[in-house]
């Protein structure tokens, strides 16, 4: 057997500090030994002659004495500094000769849905990884410390300060179960860092990633490999890496991938128009399947329709290799509240689906808020009467939300009362206590705000309003269009991008009164849901209205903001934005036919109508949540003195837990929800239900908030694995990658370690001692 010689200068040290103050120490026993020489002055005398020739017959004898316990003292020095130090010595080599055994070992297992596919026969990939992570246990030495990182979304360390309690990681490992969470392995690398960095100490390591080297992991391309690869390069300077492949060699899978449902009210009848999209991840076509839709399966008391939905009713959902199926169904709901789907993929005349081997996603949920009434806040800033066809500013707005049959005045509106969604109509910004808590959506039609009272907190409040998950409209006009209105508008709700208004003003340009010219407008985002059905639209409806005038806008290029319709010139007409959890749109032209004839169309209706309901809570999705994410819901001061309790549900059956609510960080004065309660990170999907109590006319009533909690990354299905050379090219060679059934082969295990050995210096330390003791009396008993 051959060793590798390695230069006394570069072994490490656990402690380079330490080895070098015992460095510092070897000079002691030099100093103390200059100290101690006799300094002297010659005198010549008689005696002199006998004493200087025994002198000189000793002299060499002595100076080779002295300097040998010199040595020893120096090297005793030395050595006490070096075993504080720790030095370690690689496993091969030197080290393999002698030495305590001592290596940080970090266990990472991917604990994603994608490990509970169960092949036919077979255990799943999380159980054979389990059982490889048992198997490398069984292999490190006494003096290893272990800890063990989970890779599912969020990455977490279930052990994260390396132990040398053995026993301890074997039940960390053997309670690990499966979830439905998504691959993150650069988080995961991340939490491995930090483990190996928490002490300093640069004693053996070897990281262990344990997996089923799926495409969803694995994949080059995409924010999650640019992530992966850095990490795996970094590790690799300090910690040896290998890879466990437990997953299948071939692996199909189906999929729902998304779920989708919005709801147009006319009048009080609830439709919900659904979607659901399903993908093939598999190299076959899938073939007579259907989605099985339940509504409200989950509500207390069995509330459920008398049968479940089969969708395609007529047909079988057939999806080709690698593609996209997505079924376009309309639903009728029970009425207004709360409401839930559980859509399942099924084989047709099934309840499952037969032939696929990863079961958690072939459903999805859905949670939805439907309202009984929805309130819409018209601010007129060119108020008229009501009554009078465009005389008012806000009158085409109010029809087209809610279409009266007749046009009476205000007080012979009674029959909107029948409509969900009912608009009121404002002259002035009056703010009051919970003026905007009445509200879904408010609508700012040609407003000018150097005119409104306080018009920089109106502002905040309408931006905290949309942030919470309203809706706003922004509608300009000739109140607007001067300099000092834009740079209001701009200042207060653009804020150079970062504000809720979608795009900046720029200024007006064309000429309302010129009428024989004018632009028409396009569909510029034709698949967006508020224009999906315009997309058929005859040149007679919504292309054919003229825009005399309208308000340039600049929309960032590198902004959430989306253009919906534009000018044949190219300038936007109708720009949406997310803001927080709600929706702003800009509308550069007015809501009445100052500035175009949009108001007298018949898509008018049907367009601000479906806007209305786009920009509205109720196709708020902060109620549809995600593994790995957090629930959070914001309360009055009742209901958060209530006791809210939430209803979660486990392997082992709904438990419930009681939240305690605490004031919400930059919550507006004025709004009446001032408290929040949050549940995370969530790990279960399924429906969650929230329960909390607010007094009506001096009684309690029971209010119910109800979530749908899903896996969070779709691609997180795609169990195929990578090829040998694709992963190969993925790990770069600085991995090793090692089969299940070999990790008990020491030659493709490979356990590369360290040997500490300060106790070895320790016991030279006490034999260089004794050795100085002896040597010590034994020149002295000579010189005598």
């Amino acid at each position: 057997m051959t060793f590798a010689l390695i230069p006394i200068l570069a072994v490490p040290f656990a402690h380079p500090g330490m080895a070098a103050a015992g460095a510092g120490l070897v000079s002691l026993p030099i100093v103390i030994h200059l100290l101690n020489r006799r300094r002297f002055r010659r005198i010549i005398w008689a005696a002199m002659d006998w004493l200087l020739a025994a002198h000189r017959k000793n002299a060499r004898r002595i100076r080779i004495e002295q300097l040998l316990l010199l040595l020893i003292r120096c090297l005793i020095m030395l050595l006490i500094g070096f075993a504080i130090a720790r030095p370690f010595l690689g496993a091969l080599g030197l080290g393999k000769l002698f030495g305590q055994n001592r290596t940080l070992r970090v266990i990472v297992i991917d604990d994603s849905y994608s490990m509970n596919y169960a092949s036919s026969g077979a255990t799943t990939p999380l159980d054979r990884a389990k059982e490889a992570a048992r198997k490398l246990l069984k292999m490190y030495g006494p003096d290893d410390t272990v800890s063990i990182v989970l890779s599912g979304y969020p990455a977490r360390a279930v052990i994260d300060k390396p132990t040398y309690d053995h026993r301890a990681a074997l039940s960390a490992i053997d309670e690990i179960r499966p979830s439905a969470r998504a691959t993150d392995l650069p988080k995961a690398l991340e939490k491995v860092q930090a483990i190996l960095q928490q002490d300093g100490a640069p004693i053996g390591q070897q990281v262990t990633l344990i997996g089923d080297r799926s495409r969803s992991a694995w994949q080059p391309g995409g924010e999650k490999h640019d992530a992966l690869t850095p990490a795996l390069n970094t590790l690799a300077e300090r910690a040896d890496l290998m890879f466990v492949d437990v997953g299948p060699r071939e692996a199909h899978n189906l999929a729902i991938t998304d779920v989708a449902a919005r709801y147009e009210l006319v009048g009080e009848e609830h439709i919900i128009q659904f979607s659901a999209t399903v993908h093939n991840f598999g190299a076959e076509d899938a073939r007579n399947m259907q989605l099985k839709v339940t509504i409200d399966a989950d509500r207390p008391g069995g509330r459920t329709v008398d049968q479940p939905i089969l969708l395609p009713v007529n047909k079988s959902i057939v999806v080709l290799p690698g593609k996209d199926e997505t079924i376009h169904e309309t639903l009728p709901f029970p009425g207004p509240g709360f409401h839930t789907l559980d859509v399942r993929l099924v084989d047709r005349g099934s309840d499952s689906l037969g032939d696929d081997l990863l079961a958690v996603d072939n459903q999805r949920r859905l949670s939805m808020d439907l309202l009984s009434s929805m309130r819409a806040l018209l601010i007129d800033g060119d108020p008229g009467q009501m009554d009078t066809p465009g005389d008012a500013e806000t009158f085409y707005l109010r029809v087209a939300l809610a279409p009266i049959t007749g046009l009476g005045g205000l007080d012979q509106l009674a029959e909107m009362e029948s409509y969900t969604l009912r608009p009121q109509v404002e002259e002035s910004l009056v703010r009051s206590p919970g003026w905007l808590a009445r509200s879904n959506i408010v609508a700012l039609a040609n407003v000018n705000l150097l005119r409104v009272k306080d018009y920089p907190d109106v502002a905040r409040d309408l931006s905290d309003f949309v942030r919470a998950g309203g809706g706003l409209m922004i509608f300009v006009g000739d109140r607007t269009e001067n300099a000092k209105a834009i740079d209001l508008y701009n200042e207060l709700f653009y804020q150079d991008g970062k504000g809720v208004m979608p795009a900046k003003l720029v200024g007006a340009v064309g000429d309302p009164e010129n009428r024989s010219a004018g632009d028409h407008i396009e569909i510029a985002a034709p698949n967006h849901p508020v224009l999906n059905e315009f997309i058929t639209s005859k040149k007679e409806a919504l292309q054919s209205a003229r825009f005399f005038r309208h308000m340039k806008v600049e929309v960032p290029a590198k902004s959430e903001a989306e253009v919906l319709l534009q000018y044949t010139g190219g300038d936007p007409a109708i720009v949406v934005k997310r803001f927080g959890l709600g929706h702003c749109a800009l509308i550069t032209t007015t809501a009445d036919t100052a500035w175009s004839t949009l108001p007298l169309k018949r898509d008018f209706l049907p367009l601000f109508h479906k806007l209305a309901y786009y920009l509205s809570p109720a196709d708020d999705m902060t109620r549809n949540l995600a593994i790995g994410g957090e629930l959070s819901e914001s309360l009055t001061v009742e209901e958060a003195q209530s006791g809210p309790k939430l209803t979660i549900p486990t392997p082992d059956g709904p438990r419930t837990e009681l939240l305690n609510a605490r004031p919400m960080e930059g919550a507006s004065p004025l709004s009446q929800r001032q408290f929040e309660v949050a549940y995370g990170p969530l790990v279960t999907p399924g429906f969650y239900r929230l329960e909390v109590s607010r007094l009506t006319n001096g009684e309690p009533v029971r209010q119910e908030f109800r979530y749908a909690v899903n896996p969070l990354a779709s691609a997180e299905g795609d169990v195929r694995t990578m090829s040998d050379d694709a992963m190969g090219a993925v790990l770069n060679k600085k991995v090793r990658q090692v089969k299940t059934a070999d990790l008990e082969d020491s030659g493709a295990a490979a356990l590369t370690g360290a040997r500490e050995i300060s106790k070895i210096l320790l016991y030279c330390v006490l034999g260089l001692c004794l050795l100085e003791t002896l040597l010590a009396q034994r020149f002295g008993h000579f010189r005598e």
